[in-house]
């Protein structure tokens, strides 16, 4: 049998025509910071040194199937690279201007492309000094041009958006760096306008260029939007297939969609990423024409609460839609593992500034009106929040409106994170292509030539050498995989297949234009059925076995599994794709009507036709048994207030049934469930003591109703039968200083649900000394006390024609007053504040005598419960202390008193 090897090359111009590899067109990158060397490199390294950690990063993306990187190469108006225009920057070697052995961005472009990734220039267009303790050098722009300098209150620089000049020098930046390097993108992250706000700083500015606007704020806008207009059109220019994307921050505006809260992107600074796009929030349709080929919005939120992330990726991709731009959602990983964040601080002398925009603190949103910079509110925590995103992303509904990747941030948390396996191993288990943009010129390369095996690897011939950054990619078809796949994506003209055994292969090329170059296409022929031999089926067990032979030319198979014969969509109850010879279908239903196709695949042509037998299956249709009830007696007392039945189907039963009553014969009356279902378990709670209960149940099949099973009792053991719990108060006699109302509340044993309860004055309960006998369902009983008055409580439990004994009997008075010290001096001059205040272990108590009296300490919690007491006996005058351990107390209020002969001075303390 042939297998098939099938190379294309690709420059992005349309989708790949394997569309059976499953996200085979996915934006998959990552940020590398390179301010203050987050990501790379160490400043401290040799050049050698830094390329090899610039290796080693770039071999773990490829291992994890990334297929881009956002390399920050101008962080603070200087350049890792050869610039015509700025400094080399001090965070390659220590120094601004020290000119590294090497070229990162070179070197960068070079090792990323061997592994076939893309590589973008990242670009912070405004942003002067990343921290204001380091003083740049002449040649830095902002000892060149001081009047293009906006200065913010903390000592933060960026290049003033308002002065058109500063819009002509960043496009020439930018313009420098796509003339001079092969990169694939320019992005820009969400740095325009400073994050703190800006208030009065270019006053000057807007009065000498925003004559055309009366509100600051649009002319802000205006100055940023214009900005990328300019940029984008230097990069098209200079090399049409260049993407040009931003990372903005991820809220537009509150509410946008609705229950969005957080920082007004849009006010705050100055950033509208719709009119990037071109479109408009209250319209369907463009209303410009998009300066950027795709955004990414720092989505860095979870799923649910007031930045949600499934409402918030839905929402922009409704706006890229609009405007037919991609969008790539923005991902923090700094979660993965708690101990990334530190990492790279640690093997640096320089302390990171702690507002440094890199690290993202102003992403946390829990101080709203502060808008930024506060303690975090929502965290993306856990590697199952970035799996989830990642489907959110990959739905179909947002696919279909252009949400068509990830980027994450950032590089070392992938690099470190302990649990980056668990993430990117199951999501990206397969190579993914970035994906196109019809919208970008290019020219369709000529297809490859001359392929051959040499050693360990697959060579070709590159026919269009004069089109920069084509991408190469291989796929792979054999008769073990149903499906081709990508094994492989290279700028290069070979790539490794040691782990590929390409013997006996038939060999294709195809552009990709999706023309083809070579051979023609011819559909497989269908599969034939050896099992079984005739087309009607009647058959005794609820399981079918069904065999094929492949025909020449096939990788496998697609087969449908169906209760109708045409086979209509909501008739299919299996739809695979498989390279085995059989498949086997369990639980057929009884009386249901099942029918089989089966067709031929390869990757080169795709589906061939339908078997033209179509073979039909169904049980011998006799009315069903009773489902098997499992673990159950006929009758079962219970020593709980609930119970699980379980039981079994019979063949070609999946539903039954069953009905729960009071009585036995299943009067209409006493019938309390009487369900339909599919399930093979049900529990029945809040059982009553005395009451008793039955079960039966019967299968439910297409031919009807089967015969009822056996009945089954159940009923809980009388010995359950006890009084309610007392649960406050927590002792039977309960002294009150003082004429109040009193709360008693208690909960029922299992079984019961009433109880009748009685209050009396008389602990004997005679009849003439009862206040209220009450049967009730409540759980609590309140009382307002009389001074000079004993009461008496008790309750017992109902159950279905008995009751339980009473409970024990709780005691209530009010004590004597006691004449309490009234003046303020004098009470501050007897009783001082307890320190320490709160206590949560120790605490002091201080007071003063006058003469020599008997002292009582005395201890009430906020509801009037006593909870400490002792006599100190007779104390001399002066001053005393008294300490408490409060270690084992409740949290929470409580009145501490000094009693002081016949006086008592009370204050307030709070125990933690």
């Amino acid at each position: 049998m042939k297998k098939f090897y099938i190379l294309f090359l690709s420059l992005f111009i349309t989708s790949s025509a394997f569309s059976q590899t499953t996200y085979d067109r996915e934006f998959r990158a990552v940020w590398i910071a390179t301010v203050f060397g987050l990501d790379w490199p160490n400043k401290y390294d040799t050049a050698e040194a830094q390329k090899e950690k610039l290796i080693l990063m770039l071999d773990e993306l490829e291992r994890l199937n990334f297929n881009a990187v956002f390399l920050q190469v101008r962080t603070e108006c200087d350049a890792f690279y050869s610039s015509a225009y700025e400094p080399w920057s001090r965070y390659l070697t220590g120094n601004v201007g020290g000119e590294p052995e090497y070229d990162p961005l070179a070197f960068a472009i070079e090792e990323a492309h061997k592994r076939g990734i893309e590589l973008h220039a990242w670009l912070n267009p405004y942003r002067v000094n990343a921290s204001t303790s380091y003083t740049y050098p002449e040649e830095h722009v902002s000892k060149k041009h001081p009047e293009w300098i906006l200065k913010y209150a903390d000592g933060k620089k960026i290049l003033d958006p308002g002065i058109p000049a500063v819009s002509e020098y960043i496009s020439d930046v930018v313009a420098d760096v796509v003339a001079n390097y092969d990169v694939d993108g320019i992005h820009f992250d969400d740095y325009f306008y400073s994050y703190n706000g800006t208030t009065s700083e270019d006053k000057d500015t807007f009065e000498t260029y925003g004559a055309d606007y009366t509100n600051i704020g649009d002319w802000r806008r205006n100055n940023i939007t214009q900005m990328l207009g300019k940029v984008n059109r230097r990069i098209k220019e200079l090399k049409p297939s260049v993407r040009f994307g931003i990372s903005p921050f991820g809220i537009w505006k509150p509410n946008y969609p609705q229950g969005i809260v957080g920082m007004n992107a849009y006010n705050q600074i100055y950033a509208d990423a719709l009119s990037w796009l071109g479109v408009d929030v209250n319209s369907d349709t463009p209303v410009g024409i998009p300066v950027v080929d795709y955004l990414t919005p720092q989505l860095y939120w979870p799923i649910g609460g007031g930045q949600d992330y499934t409402s918030l990726v839905s929402w922009w991709a409704d706006q890229c839609k609009k405007a037919e731009r991609h969008l790539y959602s923005g991902h923090e990983l700094k979660y993965l593992d708690q101990d990334v964040a530190t990492a790279a601080t640690a093997r640096q002398s320089e302390e990171y500034p702690q507002d440094l925009h890199e690290l993202k603190a102003y992403m946390n949103l829990s101080n709203l009106e502060a808008n930024s910079r506060l303690q975090v509110q929502n965290t993306v925590s856990s590697e199952n929040e970035i799996a989830r995103q990642i489907q959110e992303d990959r739905k179909e509904e947002n696919r279909n409106k252009n949400s068509l990747g990830s980027v994450f941030f950032r590089a070392q948390q992938v690099m470190n994170g302990i649990n980056t396996e668990d993430v990117f191993g199951e999501a990206y288990a397969e190579v993914a292509l970035p994906p196109a943009m019809p919208w970008l010129e290019t020219v369709v390369p000529n297809a490859p030539s001359d392929l051959a095996i040499v050693g360990d690897s697959l060579i070709w011939t590159d026919n269009s050498k004069e089109i920069p950054n084509k991408k190469f990619v291989v796929y792979y078809g054999e008769t073990a995989n149903a499906e081709a796949v990508v094994i492989g994506l290279t700028y290069g003209t070979s790539i490794h297949i040691s782990n590929v055994d390409l013997s006996n292969y038939e060999v294709k090329v195809l552009s990709e234009n999706n023309m083809w170059e070579e051979s023609e296409l011819v559909k497989p022929n269908a599969p034939v059925v050896t099992n079984p031999t005739q087309l009607e089926n009647e058959v005794l067990e609820a399981e079918v076995r069904i065999d094929w032979t492949l025909e020449e030319g096939s990788l496998g198979v697609e087969y449908q599994w169906a209760t109708t014969k045409d086979f209509d969509e909501g008739s299919i109850v299996e739809n695979r794709g498989t390279v085995d010879t059989s498949v086997t279908f369990s639980d057929l239903i009884l009386g249901a009507d099942y029918y089989f196709r089966v067709r031929s695949y390869n990757s080169l042509a795709g589906y061939g036709d339908w078997t033209e037998e179509v073979y039909h299956f169904y049980l011998k249709k006799d009315l069903p048994m009773a489902p098997s009830l499992l673990d159950l007696d006929e009758s079962n007392e219970l020593d709980i207030d609930h119970v699980q039945i379980t039981w079994e189907y019979p063949m070609g039963v999946n539903s039954a049934n069953y009905q729960w009553a009071t009585t036995s014969d299943f009067a209409e009356e006493s019938i309390l469930l009487d369900e339909e279902s599919e399930v093979t378990t049900k529990s029945f709670s809040e059982l009553k003591i005395g009451q008793k209960y039955y079960f039966r149940i019967r299968s439910n099949s297409l031919l009807g109703y089967g015969e009822w099973s056996n009945t089954y009792l159940f009923y809980m053991d009388d010995a359950l039968l006890v009084s309610p719990q007392i649960l406050k108060p927590t002792d039977t006699e309960n002294e009150l200083l003082d004429v109040g109302t009193i709360e008693i509340t208690w909960e029922y044993p299992l079984g019961t649900s009433s109880g009748q309860y009685q209050w009396a004055t008389s602990s004997a309960f005679e009849e003439s000394t009862i206040l209220e006998s009450t049967e009730t369902q409540e759980t609590d009983f309140s009382y307002t006390l009389d001074e000079g008055i004993n009461y008496y409580f008790r309750i017992r439990s109902n159950a279905v024609g008995s009751q339980s004994e009473w409970s024990a009997i709780y005691h209530f008075y009010v004590k004597e007053k006691i004449p309490t010290g009234t003046d303020d001096d004098k009470l501050n001059r007897a009783l001082k504040q307890n320190y320490p205040n709160p206590a949560s272990d120790m605490t002091t108590v201080a007071f003063e005598l006058e003469k020599r009296s008997e002292v009582q300490l005395l201890v009430h919690d906020i509801i009037g419960n006593r909870v400490y007491l002792k006599k100190e006996g007779t104390l001399e005058a002066g001053s005393h202390k008294l300490s408490l351990d409060v270690s084992k107390w409740t949290s929470g209020i409580y009145f501490y008193s000094i009693i002081i002969d016949d006086i008592q001075y009370t204050k307030k303390m709070v125990i933690e």
